[in-house]
């Protein structure tokens, strides 16, 4: 050791600036002659809103892939976050593994059903990700899965009419990208990524940017 001080962690400096907030409101409100019940009142409500609304913002608002970045490496630990961080930062070995906890983790089937489509379509298995798909009940993702299961297998006359029928903007642009990448067609793949960029916020928006990323990396 040399002495030097450690750096204050995220999560610590988050919590000073709530504390810091909150004394501020609470000396705000005393200078207004407001009653101690209602300034106790309304510090926690804003302090709470505060907790609970930065993360929704960062995982489901925020245009930005730096923030949700941040978040996720310091949330890593939990593996509905892990599994997003390892596809920007991590193996293939890290994707499946985390994919398996969250399989094992969460029984409802509208997690397993997208789960274990997200775990065939990162091992590239297309013949697997269709016969997932073809147990699902009819869906947005039973089609999406369908989609790239066939264009995973260059089989893109069987993909064409399931990619007509996306009607979301997020996997419709996700499938037209992949396609684009087994096609070797350069221009519509940077097209459909740029339209993922622009159209795509949170944490939607990092896993299809980075997991496209990855593919391309690992071309098919």
């Amino acid at each position: 050791m040399n002495g030097t001080k450690a750096p204050i962690g995220p999560k610590i400096v988050r919590l000073l600036v709530l504390v810091a907030i909150g004394i501020g409101l609470a000396y705000l409100m005393g200078l207004l002659g407001w009653p101690k019940w209602i300034a106790i009142v309304v510090v926690l409500f804003v302090l709470v809103a505060l907790s609970i609304g930065w993360p929704f913002y960062i995982l489901y608002k925020s245009p930005s892939l730096s923030l949700v970045d941040r978040y996720l490496q310091q949330n890593a630990v939990k593996p509905i976050f892990g599994y997003s961080y390892a596809i920007a930062h991590g193996t293939e070995e890290d994707i499946i593994r985390n994919l398996d906890l969250l399989i094992e983790q969460f029984p409802q089937p509208e997690m397993q059903m997208v789960y274990k489509g997200n775990r065939a379509f990162f091992l590239k298995d297309g013949e697997a990700l269709v016969a997932h798909a073809e147990t699902l009940e009819p869906s947005e993702h039973r089609v999406y899965f369908l989609a790239l299961g066939y264009i995973m297998q260059y089989q893109f006359e069987e993909a064409a009419p399931y990619e007509a029928k996306l009607t979301s903007p997020a996997l419709l642009h996700m499938v037209r990208a992949v396609r684009a990448l087994y096609e070797k067609d350069r221009d519509g793949y940077e097209t459909s990524k740029q339209q993922i960029e622009s159209t795509l916020v949170g944490l939607q928006k990092y896993n299809a940017y980075y997991g496209l990323e990855r593919l391309e990396l690992n071309k098919p």
